[in-house]
């Protein structure tokens, strides 16, 4: 069994704090331990700079509240000197896997920590986008209009994501990994002949790579998808396809019409979803709390019903 601990690279941004708490959640899925990995480069060192100690603290604190301390158990925390890249790269020799957050922005010359541990990293990459907003921008669901009616009553196909990549059956791996972190997606069908015959999943596809044997060359993309894949109607209400998922091995189902994938909806949609009827609900009460507070109390003769 792998006992290597699944190294995090921590910068303090949102990217890294939601890389950070996938890691934790996969580590309990696989008993390994975390170690968060804070990287201080010599120019961001001395006096009037943040105490790299407190911001990583900080970052395991917003990942990981107290709430979830069975997951913050699994998570030691390093403060290490050195360039980001090279304290990631030295650490990845002795790791299961490597988790960092995406970062945004153009690299030509791929430079980047990201792109330098996906090139020379001695274990896996697993890279995750960001998930939780940058303190004081509002998520990206909140500009959206909120929820209407219940969230289990609202069609699948007005809440989907509607743009879904498709992976060769016949493709490595290693390939399909790489395809999906450059769309930003956790989730892929696997297509043979037109038909869907498998969901890929990017946890899948990085801890098969990482226990593959080097010189047998990587799985197939249909070696590691799950099958069969589950899947439900556009036109059927969002309540069947939490069934769907509830009843599968995953956290996603494909959206269908006429028997072609049109969408994927997962777990975290559904979550999404469900939190936007909540502020609404919430605001509504606000709104009507504060309108009875406002008003002003009427004397007993203008009362309804008072006979004077």
């Amino acid at each position: 069994m792998n006992h290597k601990p699944i190294i995090v690279g921590v910068d303090g941004s949102a990217a890294s704090v939601g890389a950070l708490r996938w890691a934790a959640t996969e580590a309990e899925r696989r008993d390994l331990q975390v170690e968060a990995v804070l990287a201080t480069p010599i120019r961001d060192q001395g006096e009037g700079m943040p105490d790299p100690a407190v911001l990583l603290a900080a970052a395991v604190d917003v990942a990981l509240p107290p709430t979830r301390r069975r997951l913050r158990e699994r998570v030691s925390q390093w403060v290490v000197p050195g360039e980001p890249a090279d304290v990631l790269l030295e650490r990845s020799r002795r790791a299961a896997f490597l988790v960092l957050g995406r970062t945004h922005g153009r690299d030509p010359l791929h430079t980047s920590t990201m792109a330098r541990c996906m090139r020379h990293a001695a274990c896996a990459v697993a890279i995750l986008p960001t998930s939780v907003p940058e303190p004081g921008v509002p998520p990206a669901a909140a500009a959206r209009s909120t929820a209407y009616g219940s969230v289990g009553d609202r069609l699948v196909g007005d809440v989907m994501r509607p743009h879904v990549l498709g992976i060769d059956a016949a493709s490595g791996a290693d390939a399909a990994l790489q395809l999906m972190v450059g769309a930003g997606v956790h989730h892929a069908p696997v297509m043979e002949s037109g038909q869907c015959v498998g969901l890929l999943y990017e946890t899948d596809v990085v801890w098969h790579l990482a226990g593959w044997p080097v010189l047998d060359g990587p799985p197939s993309a249909a070696a590691v998808a799950r099958k069969p894949p589950p899947r439900v109607a556009a036109n059927q209400p969002v309540r069947q396809a939490a069934v769907e998922i509830a009843y599968s091995t995953g956290d996603a189902v494909l959206v269908t019409e006429q028997e072609k994938i049109v969408g994927i909806l997962t777990s975290d949609d559904l979550v999404t979803l469900l939190a936007e009827q909540t502020d609404a609900t919430q605001a509504d009460a606000t709104q009507t709390d504060r309108r009875a507070m406002s008003a002003p109390e009427r004397s007993p003769q203008e009362r309804p019903g008072h006979d004077g």
